[in-house]
């Protein structure tokens, strides 16, 4: 496995310790391309995951207009079952006072009955 990505194309007579500081700078320069691409892959991740928050914010805010929705349903229906309730609750007290001025009458019809029973 060769560690250099160039090719030889020329014979160059390089002193050792030119020679070892060429080596040094190929093989950073390859180091830094790698470490350069790892760097591009991991924005591309980055990019991908903002995308999922940000279609999960979009998820999230419908469903919140949904439950907002439902709740406002739910105070529409509140309002119409305690305004049934009232309408109820009247009707109750109406058919609550006929049966008392029925039992009333029913009484003074019961005692007239028998006054005029005795009376004959």
């Amino acid at each position: 496995m060769k560690s250099f990505s160039q090719t030889d194309t020329e014979q160059i007579n390089l002193s050792n310790q030119t020679a070892k500081l060429v080596v040094k700078d190929l093989i950073r320069g390859d180091g830094c391309r790698q470490e350069l691409e790892q760097t591009y892959m991991k924005i591309s991740k980055l990019e991908e995951r903002d995308i999922q928050k940000d279609s999960m914010i979009v998820f999230l805010k419908e469903k919140v207009s949904n439950q907002e929705f439902i709740i406002s349903q739910k105070d529409g229906q509140i309002t119409e079952f305690r305004d049934l309730s009232k309408k109820l609750e009247n009707e109750l007290n109406s058919q609550n006072n006929k049966i008392k001025w029925f039992r009333r009458g029913s009484i003074a019809g019961g005692a007239c009955f028998i006054l005029l029973l005795l009376a004959l």
